[in-house]
């Protein structure tokens, strides 16, 4: 068996510290933008007086997030993991005091024209802070093993857990700090949440070192290219490697320059069956969890339960997508990745089934988010994985940067949709499209191994 460069003694201590820094940077961060689709949703009523326009702004870092992800993706790639989401969570760290700044210019007269434009900016920004989340997660996969990059991975996603729960609890203490200084309620949270992205900022700047991507990138290119890649995927058409080639003294920046990321990324999936399966799954999955998820709110408050009845079930559904993450990665390395796929997409399935049959039915509900975000989890962390030991690591990063891209930006269209769907067909019939919508990912990965 070949000597695999991963279990060298320098590398694990580099990829014990890395994994540790990334999860400790993803609690925080995770806390300070789980503000945004809290607080922030009632500061967007506010600060643009319109409906129209607050979805608008409640879309903001969604958008922000899926504009960034394969520019940051290819940042990364010719810079490292540590410049690359250092950038961006400085970025979303602005964007927060953008954000509290456009909840004070609502007590200040003279500055009331500009909150709108600084909530939206801000709120943008705040998105790089997301696409950096998200790309950490593969951050703490550069180093890992091929056999244990499933559940090294979803360490890193489970941290998240943290800030997923606990981070729309900010307003409370947020409310706090803010009567003590004489702010707008919704300052106090994103002042908080400024803090926290600037301690992550700092966190990942001082301790992700040495760079874990520049490492594997540099092992990965004194090795043969036979060798390049997993024995598993050994039959699959080889990527374009033109770019892992390269000698030491290359420029990779200008190599990117040289081809547009876009084009770069798609030529790597197109090349590789296992790498498209993994992108048709994470995609389909995001699309039909963020559709349901968001309408379910509405659908609950429309048969006239409270606010604590509607945040239990969300509760509920953001830790079924966050909190077994490492149990999914576990069962990715041991099960294979197309094996905890298909245990995903049938988790989804029965969401689908018993939304549609319980609708009105609060706990029927409440157990239909739950396996949701379940299923959710269980499809996109081996997908993820999956995704990463498809390509050639000089790809790796255009790759995974564009399938976070697509994801931020089916989250996007599905909230978009949903709300019609829901006004002219109802909760039940949002159910049969998203089993329709999942169905597809089965096809998709029947031939993966």
């Amino acid at each position: 068996m070949t000597d695999l460069w991963q279990r060298r003694p320098e590398v694990a201590a580099v990829r014990r510290r890395s994994v540790a820094t990334l999860a400790s940077g993803q609690m925080l961060a995770s806390l300070a933008i789980g503000v945004g689709p809290s607080v922030g949703v009632l500061l967007a009523a506010e600060v643009t007086h319109s409906e129209a326009w607050a979805g608008i702004a409640r879309a903001s870092m969604t958008i922000g997030a899926a504009a960034l992800a394969l520019p940051l993706a290819a940042f990364a790639a010719s810079r490292g993991r540590r410049p690359a989401l250092t950038l961006a969570f400085s970025i979303a760290t602005l964007g927060a005091i953008g954000v509290a700044l456009s909840a004070q210019a609502l007590i200040a007269p003279w500055a009331a024209s500009l909150s709108a434009p600084l909530f939206i900016v801000g709120m943008l920004a705040m998105g790089f802070g997301s696409a950096a989340s998200f790309q950490a997660r593969f951050a703490g996969a550069d180093l890992a093993e091929p056999a244990h990059r499933g559940r090294t991975l979803a360490l890193v996603v489970w941290a998240g857990t943290v800030g997923a729960v606990f981070g729309p609890l900010l307003a409370q203490p947020g409310k706090l700090l803010a009567d003590r200084f004489g702010w707008h309620p919704f300052a106090g949270a994103f002042a908080i949440a400024a803090l926290l992205a600037c301690l992550t900022t700092l966190l990942i700047a001082s301790f992700l070192r040495p760079d874990p991507l520049r490492l594997a990138q540099q092992h990965e290119a004194a090795m043969p290219t036979s060798q390049a890649q997993p024995a598993a995927l050994a039959s699959e058409p080889a990527a374009p490697t033109s770019h892992s080639a390269q000698p030491k003294d290359a420029n990779p920046l200008a190599a990117t320059r040289g081809r547009a990321a876009y084009r770069r990324a798609w030529q790597a999936i197109a090349a590789s069956p296992s790498a498209r399966a993994a992108l048709i799954a994470q995609v389909l999955a995001h699309l039909v969890m963020v559709s349901i998820m968001t309408m379910t709110p509405v659908h609950l408050h429309h048969a006239d339960h409270d606010l604590g009845v509607i945040g239990f079930v969300i509760s509920l559904h953001v830790a079924g997508m966050w909190a077994f993450a490492p149990l999914f990665g576990y069962g990715s390395d041991r099960l294979g990745p197309r094996r905890m796929i298909l245990i995903g997409v049938a988790i989804q399935l029965a969401s689908c089934a018993i939304a549609f049959a319980w609708p009105y039915s609060t706990l029927g509900v409440a157990i239909a988010l739950f396996l949701l975000g379940l299923g959710w989890s269980a499809v996109t962390v081996p997908a993820a994985a999956l995704l990463t030991q498809a390509v050639p690591g000089s790809e790796r990063p255009y790759v995974q940067g564009f399938g976070d891209f697509l994801m931020n930006a089916v989250a996007a269209l599905g909230a978009a949709i949903s709300g019609p769907v829901m006004a002219f067909l109802d909760f039940p019939a949002l159910a049969v499209i998203g089993a329709a919508v999942i169905v597809p990912i089965a096809h998709a990965v029947r031939h993966v191994r």
